[in-house]
């Protein structure tokens, strides 16, 4: 009898868990906002969480930024009524947000998840000049901190690239390392690695004259690192 209680309770609480899931799984977060409103004809503000049964307009000349739990953002800027599971039914179609799915569950599945894409969003916000020298201060005294041999970037003729970082904290976990060029566009697979250098076949990734190999630690310590190619022939 005691079994079946502690059975039922376990069930109980992986059916629960999976529900949260599921729910939270549906939702959408606002990041940005101009003419829209709910259905009732209230305003919709920055911040404000979108069920999936909710309904949304948007107006002439309006638009909404949405984010999905899984970090991924659209924007909606054609006017017209929009039910939010409706809307996530299609674009779960799209090719954009499949590769994004992808690569959230192969982060996720290190739980790195919340660290790399929260800090490619707060990559473009501005600070002042102020909080700007805070955070150097800061990251100047942080021991864990990611310190590429030569802070300089690569300008190089050659079809390879040779770089390589350190930790004065002695890290021994994994770098995550991230190949885009100048739109944030991904020109390789995601490499997973504990040596603290690595060697780059620049002929992989086409006609890219500049190259953003951003380098992540398991603790959510990053540096970027460019590269610029001087020998790209164009076809």
């Amino acid at each position: 009898m005691q079994k079946i209680v502690r059975l039922s309770i376990y069930t109980g609480i992986i059916l629960l868990c999976m529900n949260i899931s599921q729910s939270v799984a549906q939702k959408f977060i606002v990041t940005e906002t101009n003419n829209s409103t709910y259905d009732n004809g209230l305003m919709i503000n920055i911040g404000d969480v979108l069920q999936k049964d909710t309904q949304i307009n948007i107006a002439n000349s309006g638009s909404i930024s949405i984010q999905h739990p899984n970090w991924y953002k659209t924007h909606i800027i054609l006017p017209g009524s929009y039910r939010m599971d409706n809307y996530l039914d299609k674009i779960k179609e799209s090719s954009s947000y499949i590769k994004h799915d992808s690569l959230y569950n192969f982060y996720r599945s290190y739980g790195m998840d919340s660290c790399i894409f929260a800090s490619q969003a707060n990559a473009g916000r501005r600070l002042s000049k102020a909080d700007a020298e805070k955070m150097k201060d800061s990251q100047k005294q942080d021991p864990n901190r990611i310190i590429m041999n030569d802070n300089s970037p690569t300008t190089t003729n050659q079809s390879t690239a040779k770089l390589g970082w350190n930790t004065r904290g002695g890290y021994k976990g994994n770098y995550f390392i991230i190949i885009n060029n100048m739109f944030d566009d991904y020109l390789d697979k995601v490499i997973v690695t504990k040596r603290s250098k690595i060697t780059l076949d620049l002929n992989k990734y086409g006609n890219e004259k500049a190259i953003l190999v951003r380098i992540y630690s398991e603790n959510c310590k990053q540096v970027t690192h460019l590269i610029k190619r001087s020998d790209i022939i164009q076809k």
